[in-house]
């Protein structure tokens, strides 16, 4: 029993470390060798002092003797049994060596990780997950030492040990931990053709959904479309949910500009999902639109925990290309509660037809990594300085990512071998525009793909304000790939000037924009002078866990 304690504390130290030194590569013969770091060196000190458990349990000394006739009293059933009877010596040496170590190391090692990292899920259970195992390895050794003086209540250890695991499930309960902490970016991409005139959203939580719901309607209105919200629940929750998320619900209903309709109105049989009334109804709602004069029409349809068999009629139903317009004047919006459709083959299906997003895949994956919440950024104009070294590619994926979470386009400016090239079909709908030398004029290469000419300011001021005008009633993100090469090709005093205009015609705060600086290829002066035009500095340096926010302003409006 001991030794497999021991076993146990031994991974437990080796789990630690490795989440200590993550992303770093990680041996046992790396660790093992000789060495100067501190983490190395502690590691080995916490395996010598196992080690030298092991060597007092099996080598026979009268500091480890064990009374095999040794009986304890059971309060829970009121009468003696055997036990084994540990001496109270060889208890404080095996704290001294073990438990002592146990609790120590591996606190220190999360809480030194906790200190690094800034995303408040990963920082509470790191925190959780340290404190408990301490918990526990110090409830099992004073348990065992009451057992030695002859009052057996190690079963109520067990169960108290079982309840702080239960806390630990807790901490971890979240999908979303390991890949926050791991840095893994969600993707939205399709595994066949697009239709970017239908999304289908999963949602964890009712509370959840209300924000990309509101931001759907309220783009809709603000476009002059006509938006249908077909509503699952109660009504007025639904309608005290949307005011409390910037719909002004009873404006727009009296204005027209939306009706909110229950469900049941568009499917009205149990057989829903091959009911041909359903394109009738939506068919009428378009006619009625395009009567109005309306921009188009816009449809959200939410089927909370409904899900309808067979399981791939209904996808059939749901990804019917009758549901859009060649000309794009429908847009729908689906949503499901995620244990409605977490089937595999469905997920499947789906994505192979439409754009899925999943509300708990991170969708903050970016903003978290900062300390920061996504709405703490929206609308923000940051600048990103970058070591060519750092692991720049991820950061640019995790920003995108977020916006495409949270109902935002991404326009991207960049050049053929800028950072932000490889953006480039990475979600739905990301519009770029690539700075190239071959072109003298604005030129279309293909759906969301621009030619500029890499060499006129003016332009590229223009392409920027036309991408403004177009999404004028929508959030949306841009990234500016990059300053540094505005410097080096029209010189610091012109490029400072693109950059203010820029940031002058972005100046909305339905529009969150990121630029990028190259570290190593600026003075100080020079990254100061560029600094001053933004709200938010980031720093991304080669090893860092995380990006270092420089500076915050105005982080509260």
């Amino acid at each position: 029993m001991i030794t497999a304690s021991l076993g146990i504390a031994v991974l437990w130290g080796h789990l630690a470390t490795r989440l200590y030194v993550y992303p770093e590569p990680y041996s046992i013969r790396g660790f093992l060798g000789f060495s100067r770091k501190s983490d190395h060196l502690l590691f080995q000190l916490y395996l010598s002092l196992m080690i030298a458990a092991l060597l007092v349990t099996w080598v026979p000394s009268p500091l480890a003797q064990i009374n095999p006739t040794f009986s304890a009293y059971y309060p829970l059933d009121g009468g003696p049994y055997p036990a084994v009877g540990y001496q109270l010596s060889y208890l404080g040496l095996m704290a001294a060596l073990v438990v002592v170590p146990f609790v120590v190391y591996p606190n220190f090692v999360l809480f030194r990780l906790r200190s690094q990292l800034k995303d408040r899920e990963v920082r509470y259970a790191l925190r959780t997950f340290a404190v408990v195992f301490g918990a526990i390895s110090g409830l099992i050794l004073g348990f065992h030492a009451i057992g030695a003086i002859g009052l057996s209540v190690i079963g109520l250890a067990n169960f108290l040990d079982v309840v702080l695991l239960t806390v630990v499930v807790r901490a971890f309960r979240k999908p979303s931990f390991l890949k926050a902490f791991l840095g893994v970016v969600p993707s939205f991409v399709s595994s066949g053709a697009v239709r970017e005139d239908q999304l289908v959203i999963l949602y964890s939580n009712q509370t959840q959904k209300y924000g990309p719901f509101s931001r759907f309607i309220v783009e809709g209105v603000n476009r002059g479309q006509q938006v249908v919200c077909f509503y699952h629940g109660n009504e007025g929750l639904v309608n005290d949910q949307f005011e409390k998320n910037g719909v002004n619900v009873s404006s727009e209903i009296l204005r027209g500009t939306l009706r909110l309709l229950p469900l049941q109105s568009l499917y009205q049989h149990h057989g829903y999902y091959d009911e041909p009334s359903d394109f009738g109804i939506m068919k009428q709602l378009e006619g009625e639109a395009r009567s109005q004069g309306k921009e188009g029409l816009r449809v959200l349809l939410d089927y909370g925990d409904i899900m309808r068999q067979p399981l791939r009629k209904l996808v059939e139903h749901l990804t019917d290309t009758r549901w859009t317009r060649p000309d794009h004047f429908v847009n729908i919006l689906m949503a499901f509660e995620k244990e409605a459709i977490n089937n595999p083959e469905a997920l499947a299906l789906f994505k192979g037809s439409v754009q899925v997003l999943d509300l708990a895949e991170t969708p903050e994956v970016f903003s978290r990594a900062l300390g920061l919440t996504h709405y703490q950024i929206t609308g923000k104009k940051i600048l990103l300085e970058y070591d060519p070294l750092s692991d720049l590619d991820k950061m640019l994926k995790a920003f995108v990512a977020e916006a495409a979470s949270n109902l935002e386009r991404t326009v991207v400016f960049t050049r053929t071998d800028g950072p932000a090239r490889s953006l480039a079909g990475s979600e739905p709908g990301l519009k770029m525009l690539l700075l190239t030398t071959r072109v003298s004029k604005p030129s279309i290469e293909k759906e969301n793909l621009v030619l500029l000419p890499a060499y006129d300011s003016s332009l590229i001021l223009d392409s920027l304000d036309k991408t403004i005008e177009t999404y004028a009633a929508a959030h949306f993100a841009v990234i500016f790939d990059d300053i540094t090469h505005m410097v080096f090709m029209l010189g610091q005093e012109r490029a400072y000037g693109l950059v203010r205009q820029a940031l002058e015609l972005i100046g909305s705060d339905k529009v969150t924009a990121i630029f990028l600086l190259n570290l190593k290829a600026h003075d100080h002066k020079t990254i100061s002078n560029f600094e001053s035009l933004f709200d938010i500095e980031i720093e991304s340096k080669p090893g860092a866990r995380v990006p270092e926010v420089r500076r915050k302003v105005s982080m509260a409006s």
